[in-house]
């Protein structure tokens, strides 16, 4: 139970350390090597070849700005293969959020992230490899001015399959993303990914941890010790033409009413620190809502508050940014 007034905590007697220190203990060092597997997102469609081929040549250095939600890196900026995000954003980065593997090298804007246990869960953002298990390890090791350079694991392309307009991509050793449909903000295929994930869930596939959907993807998160990603691709095979027409599912949902602060000191306080410490050139900086106000075409920031107060969103995933953060959109576009 919890502690209360006068308890008495006593400490454990000291114990003297091993003679002998075991032969594999880890290195202590400030250069480290990371094995990682190539994928979900890489060449031509989201990277330049030439941008993958300088991920695996560069040395990159640990941020002061890193923790267990993730170890920003500082390096070289790829070249990128879209001039933007399309519809996702005005960085070549942006993706419509889709769920991440912890170890995933997240790329917000030009610099890499490697994304720790208490990241988020999905997010906007490329990752062209991701850390392997057998190495997760040392994400708990690295510090800041620490070096680091990443070893391919594997020649295996970053799309596993594609067929129709279903996309398989490889995400680490033991996660894969299914996407669907056109990069769009889509209901139906949001529906589609959920009756994906449900029929899974129905099919009992040995050896599957998580099952995660984004905006028009599932993240499929098994154990490799006990099945693969080609016993996980049958099963999606399996049950993907079983898959109810969006059209005709029934959802379960609730309405929720959120107070929301508008404008708060502590807000414009994490803009100011996001400019110091981050990025200061940001296009949506020194002024969020300005910015959402000048990228509308909106008169007003008061047009801007009437739209957010006013609108009925639904929620699309859990994650974004932040571990439980809601990616709301508005039912009315």
């Amino acid at each position: 139970g919890p502690l209360r007034v006068g308890d008495t905590l006593r400490f454990n007697k000291t114990v003297p350390p091993p003679e002998t220190l075991p032969a594999d203990r880890c290195p202590l060092t400030d250069e480290w090597e990371l094995s990682v597997r190539y994928g979900p997102h890489g060449a031509p469609d989201f990277f330049t070849s030439d941008d993958i081929a300088v991920l695996f040549a560069s040395t990159y250095e640990v941020h002061h700005n890193s923790a267990r939600t993730g170890v920003r890196l500082i390096g070289p900026k790829p070249k990128w293969t879209r001039p933007d995000g399309g519809e996702a954003g005005l960085h070549p980065s942006n993706i419509h959020d889709n769920a991440y593997a912890i170890g995933a090298i997240d790329f917000t804007g030009d610099m890499p992230i490697l994304l720790g246990p208490d990241g988020p869960s999905l997010g906007g953002f490329v990752c062209p490899a991701v850390v392997t298990r057998d190495d997760l390890w040392k994400l708990g090791q690295l510090k800041p001015g620490d070096k680091v350079r990443f070893v391919r694991n594997d020649a295996a392309p970053a799309i596993i399959e594609a067929r129709k307009d279903i996309v398989i991509r490889r995400a680490g050793d033991e996660n894969i993303l299914i996407e669907f449909g056109e990069m769009k903000l889509d209901f139906e295929l949001r529906l589609r990914a959920q009756g994906l994930r449900d029929a899974l869930e129905a099919d009992g596939v040995p050896g599957v941890i998580d099952l995660t959907p984004g905006i028009r993807s599932l993240q499929v998160h098994f154990d490799c010790a006990i099945t693969s990603v080609a016993k996980i691709t049958a099963a999606v095979d399996r049950v993907l033409p079983h898959l109810p027409p969006p059209e005709e599912m029934m959802v379960k949902a609730r309405t929720v009413y959120l107070p929301l602060s508008w404008n708060d000191s502590q807000i414009r306080l994490a803009m100011r620190k996001y400019q110091e410490t981050t990025r200061p050139d940001a296009p949506w900086c020194p002024d969020n809502i300005e910015f959402i106000r000048r990228i509308n075409g909106l008169d007003s920031i008061d047009d801007v508050k009437r739209i957010i107060f006013d609108a009925s969103y639904v929620v699309l995933g859990l994650g974004d940014v932040y571990l439980g953060a809601p990616v709301a959109t508005p039912y009315d576009p």
